[in-house]
């Protein structure tokens, strides 16, 4: 069997985010951009049972059939990488660019902050998913669900 990029893995991570730039790309470059957090979500997805490396980038599928928790996991991954180059860097960024009475002015710090914790919650979660499924008997449609 085989896991899609675009018809599980892809929609998974977009079911997750926001990005209203995607909106203007053309497909073939948010397809572009969705590997590449493809790429450091598989990087990131220690001790998978199974081989994410068994990618075919030109069928846009992985040629192994991943589990629900695996995809749960490395879109959470995905989402990660995501949150970090399209939020919390440009906040980053900005506050070094702007004198700080510039920066309270158009970006309170606030809003770094908010980020900043969003980022730590959610690595924090991929990170409870990842070990509870490295020691088996993991589901996580009962980990969503609050079990």
């Amino acid at each position: 069997m085989a896991t899609s990029l675009n018809g599980v893995v892809y929609p998974r991570f977009l079911s997750k985010v926001s990005d209203y730039e995607w909106a203007d790309y053309e497909e073939s470059e948010l397809e572009d951009e969705l590997l590449d957090y493809l790429y450091t979500a598989m990087s990131d997805f220690k001790f998978c049972k199974q081989d994410l490396g068994d990618l075919d980038v030109d069928e846009g599928q992985f040629n192994i059939d991943l589990t629900n928790d695996e995809i749960e996991i490395l879109t959470d991954y995905m989402v990660l990488r995501w949150i970090n180059t399209k939020h919390v860097n440009r906040q980053t960024l900005l506050k070094q660019a702007l004198p700080s009475k510039d920066y309270n002015l158009y970006s309170p710090a606030n809003l770094l902050k908010a980020l900043l914790d969003l980022r730590d919650r959610t690595a924090a979660r991929v990170e409870r998913l990842r070990s509870l499924y490295s020691y088996g008997g993991f589901d996580v449609n009962n980990f969503l669900r609050g079990g």
